[in-house]
């Protein structure tokens, strides 16, 4: 466990667990990732080096996204808060993760 994550960050750690299993499954789906990317980069002019940055890692090999995706490093921590992989879990999926971490909506 790593001493500087907040409640969020075991959050996100979980939804991109989630998105490792998904893309064990189904390698095309980086693609949604890649879609994403390009589409925050045509709506966005100022610069964004993060998108750059999640680019070199999704063009390595699968092994080394899937273990930088469910990775405590201070730089996937950072990643993952504006991950590309947005639309690869359900809504529902979100919501059980979310429950785990804040209990059921009032």
């Amino acid at each position: 466990m790593n001493p500087s994550y907040q409640k969020s960050d075991y959050q996100s750690l979980e939804f991109h667990k989630l998105v490792v299993t998904k893309l064990q499954e189904d390698p095309s789906l980086i693609q949604k990732a890649l879609n994403n990317i390009y589409l925050w980069k045509i709506q966005n002019t100022n610069p964004q080096p993060y998108l750059d940055e999640w680019l070199i890692h999704i063009d390595k090999e699968l092994d080394h996204l899937l273990a930088f995706l469910e990775s405590e490093t201070d730089e996937a921590q950072r990643l993952r808060s504006s991950s590309p992989f947005v639309g690869i879990i359900t809504q529902e999926e979100r919501m059980i993760i979310r429950r785990k971490f804040h209990g059921p909506r009032p």
